[in-house]
């Protein structure tokens, strides 16, 4: 029974370059991960250990802003857009982009 890569069933869709370990990262998809859940696009951009870095800040922050009865609210959302920027420009970066 011949064994099959899974490269063979993509079609040249799968994002796979001739040099074999690169991977197309969307930049949408990094920007609604980062969105929904803070650091996630950050993993899903292979920055594993930014990615729980930045989520662990987020939820210090949001709590912090909490406690404080929303003065820390505007720290909180200005590190929650940079967090969906930075996985977003990160993905294009990685893609070749600027």
């Amino acid at each position: 029974m011949p064994i099959i890569k899974s490269d063979s069933f993509s079609g040249g869709s799968s994002g796979s370059s001739s040099s074999g370990g690169y991977r197309h990262k969307s930049p949408f998809l990094a920007l609604i991960l980062s969105f929904f859940i803070p650091g996630l696009g950050q993993v899903y951009n292979g920055q594993i250990l930014k990615g729980i870095g930045y989520f662990i800040l987020t939820v210090i922050l949001a709590f912090l802003s909490v406690i404080t009865l929303g003065l820390l609210f505007i720290v909180y959302f200005i590190w929650w857009i940079w967090n969906i920027y930075d996985a977003y420009h990160t993905a294009v970066k990685i893609n070749g982009g600027y």
